[in-house]
């Protein structure tokens, strides 16, 4: 937290200082509110889009290769399961990620409008009065702020595709890995104590920690 808010600090007076030496061509062709959004909500990004996820992969891999490697040396046939499971929740998540990046991108120009619109609406209030275009540009906020809304809810929609998708694959895999376990147990090839230990690993393999399921 400490690394990121200093990055994010010391990145905002960079962005800042950058702004300010800028000639005034380059303000009169880029919206006012766009670059306020720039320096202080985009620069959020580099916190929550890259050093968290960045953390998060690190620390989760080396768990699922630990617990992998256990589900292994208890029952080696069992962990092929896994193997199985892990290609088809990979491309689901690829394709997801993808189309949440696009999505991403959209909805930060969205916000960059609408941030702009704002801006420009209340440094121009005297203006837009004596034109009588307070309805007008009411309404060109109103669609901003939809189009924000509708990009809001289609990321949502997306994560959920994503986590119901491998939900239903980690339910197929615990089914066969079910079945099989019994069998392994009827035939004397893996103990109760085993058993348990494998089915704690195999979901902590498909579900680490830090995951948000919702």
């Amino acid at each position: 937290n400490k690394l990121t808010k200093n990055i994010n600090l010391r990145v905002r007076e960079k962005l800042f200082k950058k702004a300010m030496e800028l000639d005034k061509e380059y303000h009169n062709n880029h919206a006012t509110g766009a670059t306020i959004n720039t320096i202080v909500g985009d620069v959020e990004i580099i916190g929550e889009g890259f050093f968290w996820p960045s953390l998060w992969i690190v620390v989760n891999s080396v768990s699922i290769i630990v617990c992998y490697i256990i589900c292994a040396i208890v029952n080696f046939k069992l962990s092929l399961i896994l193997l199985a499971c892990a290609p088809i929740i990979f491309v689901i998540a690829k394709i997801c990620f993808k189309k949440l990046n696009n999505v991403d991108d959209r909805r930060r120009e969205a916000r960059k409008k609408k941030l702009s619109h704002i801006n420009d609406g209340i440094m121009g209030i005297k203006t837009i009065k004596a034109l009588n275009l307070e309805q007008d540009n009411a309404k060109e906020y109103d669609t901003y702020c939809k189009r924000l809304s509708k990009l809001d809810i289609k990321k949502h929609y997306l994560v959920q595709i994503m986590w119901r998708n491998a939900d239903i694959i980690v339910a197929a895999a615990m089914g066969i890995l079910f079945y099989l376990s019994y069998r392994e147990y009827y035939n004397m090839n893996i103990s109760y104590g085993e058993l348990y230990l494998f089915f704690i690993l195999f979901e902590k393999c498909l579900y680490p920690s830090g995951i948000s399921r919702r």
